[in-house]
Parts: structure tokens; sequence; C-alpha cells
């Protein structure tokens, strides 16, 4: 299936996905991205988010084994689930 996504955003995209890939903790992240990475609070413990854009954020966790991406996602509205 084709995947709807904000054309201004691919680059953005290519590179955050690109950096969570290559990092091994979320402080790395977050000495990256500052005051656009973020982790969610009570239950979602443990999910990360980082902003591309306006309300669009790229959500992921961090296991032991890597980065598992769960959404490229409009906080206010949109959502495009990953495969």
């Amino acid at each position: 299936s084709k995947f709807a996504t904000e054309p201004n955003h691919i680059d953005s995209i290519a590179f955050i996905l690109d950096a969570v890939d290559a990092s091994h903790h979320p402080k790395d992240l977050k000495a990256i991205y500052r005051d656009k990475f973020s982790e969610k609070k009570g239950s979602g413990k443990g999910v990360y988010s980082i902003k591309v854009n306006g309300n669009w954020r790229i959500t992921f966790q961090i296991q032991d084994e890597g980065a598992e991406f769960l959404d490229y996602i409009d906080y206010h509205g949109k959502k495009i689930k990953a495969r």
C-alpha cells in the first residue's frame, strides 16, 4: 500500500530515521534534537518521539537490538502507521 507523506517532510524524516537507527541510547538523540525529542509519560513510558515539522512526529522505541519505529503521526489528527 502507499503511504501519504507530506512532501516537505521527506528529507527531515530520512535524517531522523538514520539518526534513530544509528543511536544506541535515547540520550544520544536528546543531544541532537534537544527540544524536538521527548519521551511519552505514564503508560507510554519508553516510547519516544522526534518532531518532524509542525504537529508531525516520528514515534519509536529503542530496544537492545535497535530501534522499532511505531508511527509517523500528526498529534492533532492524521496518523500514518508504520509497516
